[in-house]
């Protein structure tokens, strides 16, 4: 099942979602972040980073809501961490739950009972081991997917949300459909995973059902849970569930982890075999579950959540009796782990270095390890490419460099006169076509104003109107040069380019043209006088001819006339 995912739209190539990814779960194609579902622990860092908020979290609310509108039966686990959230009382929770339809509603702490005493017993039989708690869902992904060898030290107990589904189905009858709501984002693949569970919430989903049905806490009945377990509210704070323990082992050390950087440095050093007799309660959120990632805008401090989770921990109600006392059910809270390790196929360092070539990377000097791809070094992020999991051009330097070498081969190699000028009407760079146009280097003319070249009142004009000038027709050197100007404003770096296009050999060559044209011209009226002339010439000479002709035939007609007589 995937979780989470991102928008296929709005990706910014910010890489925030690649940097704050612990286990390189997501991938970078077409410019669009793709997380990898095989290697995702949905711990829902990246979308705490992603600064567009493009999240795209398949959501279970339609689901429930179908669950109702059939006229099913729900049952609610609600985890603890929901009483930090909302400052209302449990009671109020509950009344809102059961106005929105729900037939019963029991805290998440029922099941969690069955879990600390199996852990107790763990930790009270341990003899110089270590052992990780389970009951994190991501932190068990993470086990599962990244570090398979450490699977034999994850205690093999059921998650409190899993135990409390078997219960609640025992009590209520399989046919009651089971609804987790709370902070973690892998509950969901959990939920997924586990037929006693039938649908996963967040805290945000609650927000917004709540919100899509118009209720108002203040308006809502309260109503008391249909089971509860005091002793067991602390779970989402960093060591709440140790501090459920009612032996501990003397030389067992129990070490609390939050935060999935020191999961993961802990799991590293147990690789290593730096640590021995420690009982490790990992939660993969920083604060542990009450700093989840599904909590949503609630704009509660992490601390006052943390503090209404202690307060609510010391709330004895007359009116709630301990589910200890009331549930008379047992379930079976042995689990097995599979390994789901995804491996991350290695280069050859000959494959390593080909695709650091390809970015512009030559030696260890040009390895910057700036992180702006979001891995941490350019090596991370040479293995990603071979991987399919990273495109080169998410190399910021490279492209950077690579932007500014195109850039100043046109700025050098252009015929156009360009000249940058400041607000001061200073010149601060020019081209080598303006340094050969105006005779004079670039070091000499830095900082001359451009009135020692051009009249300065159409940049004064830019200026002041805030609109670029193009295509105004200039003549310079005495008349003798004549160029096209055009100013145009750079706005965020406040400055002006003035580009010039030099239009006097144009010119001489259109006079040149047209010379040749007038001179064509003239020739070929000369060729026509000249033919007229001619013409007249031999009308002349065909006129005589042709009458002396006449003459002699006339004659000739005569004799031959007057020999017959």
């Amino acid at each position: 099942m995937s979780v989470i995912n991102f928008e296929s739209t709005n990706c910014k190539n910010c890489y925030a979602c690649v940097r704050a990814c612990p286990v390189q779960s997501i991938k970078i194609k077409d410019e669009q972040a793709i997380i990898m579902e095989d290697r995702c622990i949905a711990c829902g860092l990246c979308l705490k980073a992603c600064p567009k908020n493009v999240k795209k979290v398949e959501t279970e609310l339609e689901k429930v809501k179908s669950y109702l509108n059939k006229g099913e039966k729900v049952a609610i686990s609600l985890a603890p961490t929901c009483f930090g959230v909302f400052d209302v009382s449990a009671q109020k929770i509950c009344g809102a739950l059961k106005k929105l339809g729900c037939f019963y509603v029991e805290e998440t702490a029922v099941g969690a009972l069955a879990v600390t005493n199996a852990y107790q017993k763990i930790q009270e039989e341990m003899e110089e081991t270590c052992c990780i708690t389970s009951c994190c869902a991501s932190v068990n992904l993470l086990i599962e997917k990244h570090f398979p060898k450490l699977i034999p030290l994850l205690i093999p107990v059921l998650t409190p949300l899993m135990v409390h589904a078997r219960l609640l189905k025992q009590k209520y009858g399989h046919e009651t459909k089971v609804v987790f709501i709370g902070p973690c984002l892998a509950k969901k693949i959990e939920g997924e995973e586990d037929e006693f569970i039938d649908a996963v919430l967040t805290i945000e989903e609650l927000i917004q059902w709540i919100s899509e049905e118009h209720l108002d806490f203040d308006q809502v009945e309260s109503m008391n849970l249909d089971a509860t377990e005091q002793s067991q509210r602390t779970y989402p704070i960093v060591g709440g569930m140790s501090s459920c323990f009612t032996k501990r082992k003397k030389n067992i050390e129990i070490v609390p982890v939050d935060g999935i950087e020191d999961c993961i440095k802990v799991l590293e050093g147990i690789e290593r075999r730096e640590f021995e007799n420690c009982f490790f309660e990992m939660s993969a959120c920083h604060h542990s579950c009450i700093g989840g990632p599904a909590i949503g805008d609630k704009e509660v401090n992490i601390f006052k959540r943390k503090m209404r989770i202690k307060k609510y921990r010391e709330l004895n109600d007359p009116n709630q009796i301990p589910a200890s006392q009331t549930y008379p059910l047992h379930v079976n809270v042995g689990r097995i782990f599979k390994n789901k390790y995804a491996p991350i196929l290695q280069p050859s360092e000959k494959e390593i270095e080909q695709i650091l070539n390809h970015i512009g990377k030559y030696s260890s000097a040009d390895e910057l390890n700036c992180g702006s791809c979001g891995y941490k070094t350019c090596r991370q992020k040479a293995i990603a490419v071979y991987n399919h999991m990273a495109e080169p051009s998410m190399c910021l330097p490279y492209m950077k460099h690579k932007a500014e070498t195109y850039s100043h081969v046109i700025f050098d190699v252009t015929p156009s006169i360009i000249l940058v000028v400041n607000h001061e009407l200073t010149i601060v760079d020019m081209n080598p076509a303006a340094q050969r146009f105006f005779d004079i280097t670039k070091d000499q003319a830095i900082e001359l104003p451009i009135s020692v070249f051009l009249e300065e009142e159409p940049f004064l004009e830019v200026m002041e109107s805030k609109q670029d000038l193009v295509g105004l027709r200039l003549t310079l050197n005495n008349n003798q040069t004549t160029v096209i100007e055009s100013i145009i404003r750079i706005e965020h770096q406040e400055v002006m380019l003035c580009i010039l296009h030099d239009l006097t050999e144009e010119i001489r060559h259109e006079e040149h043209l047209q010379r040749l044209k007038i001179n064509a011209i003239d020739m070929a009226q000369q060729v026509i006088n000249k033919q007229m002339i001619v013409a007249q010439e031999i009308a002349s000479l065909l006129g005589e001819t042709t009458a002396e002709t006449k003459v002699t035939l006339t004659r000739l007609k005569e004799l031959i006339q007057e020999n017959e007589v």
